[in-house]
């Protein structure tokens, strides 16, 4: 194969976090590629860092479009306020308030922006107190009941999409999203130095700044091929307002057909985009799987950071939390499972863990809930190793429903059985390859029933994943690595 430099793009997150991209890094300098990743983060300086198989450039970005100006500060303080001041529930927003609080009372950051949080978390407790108030009164709520019943949510959400569907200029990405003209101005000119052969993106975020270093290049005699790692569907995105949603989809609509290759992370979300864009040619196939490494030195076990004894049935999350992922589910169906305890991996500098702890001490059972921390994404298999069964209760979102997720590799990995919501995808999965059970998305007491007839074959499930090595390596990295090779030597061959 011929050596090419395969710059990665994440815009998400400062890169060093992204496990995906990491493992693809690691799989190209692998192959003899140079393989560089940048990622973007909002403060402190610019850094450089290796890991394995190349480096990581991260750049601060200067927000000098994207957050300049009285209107883009008042449209944020409103996206902030409005979720979880008016339609989230009094726990979920008091629990944000909180963190706010103590975030601003630990010193971080400039005057301005402690001040900032002390102010929104003030907002966001006087909206509630006023919701409650209402409510006490027997008066009208204008936050409504409407806004806490997810189907009305979701059916005002999706007339919202259907309305930018029809009139894409209203939701201009330019326009909406114009700070993916400041990572233009900070990324555009590293790339022209980098000078890579292929341009790597992962999600929809940087796809323009791509096509520009492409179009850049091109006019100096210089060829790029680009290769767009589609991780989700854009207009399926949960938690993302709707107008911005629609902006972003515009994005990829723009830019996907100067991509040379598309790769994705299930064949449900394959189907997609070749219906949303018409695509000639169906996406590659790279799962979410993890890299299994033996455990080092100082790897916890997740028991022991649990402090769950051996004896006691324990139910693992391990992934991202949000309300849409279903982890309130779980923790409601604990009230059905009397001896069960549930570990979930979370980063505590977030605000979530208060409001799920808020959650179990409403239903009695904060004692059997233990927040657990990260672990290097090469050690997730050998953290997850002594539980007995890994869950996945996501709710029915577009992008949950064709999803394949990354715990759903790492729980057979570790050996696990499977009890998940019934996402088309993965219940599909589950059902034909007897992995575990199935519950209704939601639904706190099928998923302990679903949980309960899954230990009731512990056992047998354990012994058969265990045994099953074919099973195993189809859901592993080292199974992706053949797909992402040959996809580099078909794009360098061009």
């Amino acid at each position: 194969m011929t050596a090419a430099r395969i710059v990665f793009l994440s815009a998400n997150n400062n890169a060093l976090d992204d496990a995906r991209l990491l493992r693809q890094v690691d799989a190209a300098g692998q192959f003899g590629h140079q393989a560089i990743a940048i990622g973007t983060k909002s403060w402190g300086e610019d850094e450089e860092h290796t890991v394995p198989g190349g480096r990581v450039i991260v750049k601060r970005l200067s927000a000098r479009f994207g957050g300049r100006g009285v209107t883009a500060r008042l449209a944020a303080l409103g996206r902030a306020l409005a979720p979880y001041g008016l339609k989230a529930s009094p726990g979920e927003a008091r629990a944000l308030a909180a963190f706010l609080a103590r975030d601003a009372a630990q010193g971080g950051g400039s005057p301005a922006a402690r001040l900032a949080r002390r102010t929104h978390s003030l907002a966001i407790r006087a909206l509630v107190k006023a919701r409650q108030t209402a409510r006490r009164r027997g008066g009208a709520d204008r936050a409504g009941p409407a806004y806490g019943q997810a189907e009305r949510r979701e059916r005002d959400r999706a007339r919202a999409l259907a309305f930018y569907r029809r009139c894409p200029a209203a939701a201009r990405w330019r326009i909406v999203t114009p700070e993916h003209i400041d990572e233009e101005l900070a990324i555009g000119p590293l790339l022209d130095r980098l000078a890579p052969d292929i341009i790597h993106v992962h999600d929809v975020y940087l796809m323009g700044v791509a096509a520009a270093a492409q179009a850049r290049a091109r006019a100096q005699g210089r060829r790029v091929q680009l290769v767009y790692d589609a991780r989700e569907f854009v207009r399926g995105l949960a938690v993302t307002p709707p107008r911005r949603v629609a902006a972003q989809a515009n994005l990829e609509r723009e830019f996907i057909g100067r991509f040379e290759r598309v790769i994705t992370v299930s064949e449900s979300l394959a189907d997609l985009l070749v219906a949303e864009h018409r695509l000639t040619r169906r996406p590659d196939l790279i799962l979410n799987a993890p890299v299994v490494s033996p455990r080092r030195p100082g790897t916890p076990d997740i028991r022991e950071a649990a402090g769950v004894p051996a004896e006691a049935p324990l139910m693992i999350y391990g992934g991202g939390v949000n309300p849409a992922r279903g982890v309130q589910t779980a923790i409601a169906a604990l009230a059905d499972l009397p001896a069960a305890h549930l570990a979930v991996v979370i980063r505590h500098t977030r605000w979530m863990p208060h409001e799920l702890l808020e959650l179990a001490r409403g239903r009695g059972v904060a004692d059997r809930l233990h927040l657990v921390p990260f672990v290097d994404h090469d050690q997730v298999a050998a953290y997850f190793e002594s539980a007995d069964l890994g869950l996945s209760p996501l709710l029915h979102t577009i992008n949950h429903d064709v999803a394949l997720t990354n715990k759903f590799c790492e729980y057979l990995q570790a050996g696990l059985p499977i009890v998940t919501s019934d996402t088309p995808e993965q219940a599909r999965l589950v059902t034909e390859l007897d992995l575990g059970a199935v519950h209704r998305a939601g639904d706190a007491a099928d998923l302990a029933r679903a949980a309960a007839e899954t230990f009731d074959r512990l056992a047998e499930l354990k012994a058969r994943i265990a045994g099953d090595s074919e099973l195993r390596h189809r859901f592993s990295w080292a199974a992706q690595v053949p797909v992402l090779e040959r996809v580099y030597r078909e794009v360098t061959a061009r």
